[in-house]
């Protein structure tokens, strides 16, 4: 039998697998995680204003060296919108649980693995 469940805390999942691996005739076989809509969103709000912040410190440490003072961006533009190193439409980390049997004082513990979000920005920039 094959079902979705949806899980906001891994402590909640680990106490749902563990319930279910204690009990007679049943295994998990698989289990897959997302990043929610919401943390999606934030992580990406996050990692283009880092991309945009890198691009001006590097056109500063530019114009620095070219003796040029006043650093203006005149344009901005994402390259690929931004990619998860999970992608994830496809990609969802799993952990795989094959006839797991646990004691029933033993509870599962799963742990988020890291996700990888890459932005790429094009900035130009004018230095006087």
């Amino acid at each position: 039998m094959t079902f979705e469940a949806k899980f906001q805390h891994f402590g909640d999942l680990g106490r749902f697998a563990t319930t279910l691996t204690t009990t007679p005739f049943v295994s998990i076989s698989l289990i897959d995680w997302r990043l929610t809509d919401k943390t999606r969103a934030s992580l990406s709000t996050e990692i283009r204003r880092m991309a945009i912040e890198d691009a001006v410190k590097k056109a500063q440490d530019f114009g620095n060296a070219l003796g040029r003072r006043h650093i203006v961006a005149t344009e901005v533009s994402s390259i690929g919108g931004g990619t998860y190193g999970n992608p994830y439409a496809t990609a969802s980390p799993r952990i795989q649980i094959r006839s797991y049997r646990r004691e029933p004082q033993e509870e599962l513990n799963f742990e988020p693995e890291d996700v990888a979000i890459n932005c790429s920005v094009e900035v130009k920039f004018v230095a006087e």
